[in-house]
């Protein structure tokens, strides 16, 4: 069973880690893209909550 655990195990990190230093780049590239979508982030979060309250 060890031998095919192992095997499971070492695949799963290789696919969540290419996708993160992408994920990296495209902020570096966009920070006017990434500034407004935190911003509209921010006014949903604040929507959600005024309507909760």
């Amino acid at each position: 069973m060890a031998h095919w655990e192992v095997p499971e195990f070492v695949p799963l990190p290789k696919p969540d880690l290419p996708p993160k230093p992408q994920i990296k780049k495209v902020e570096v590239d966009s920070d006017e893209e990434l500034a407004n979508l935190t911003k509209k982030q921010l006014k949903l979060h604040v929507a959600k909550t005024i309507k909760k309250a």
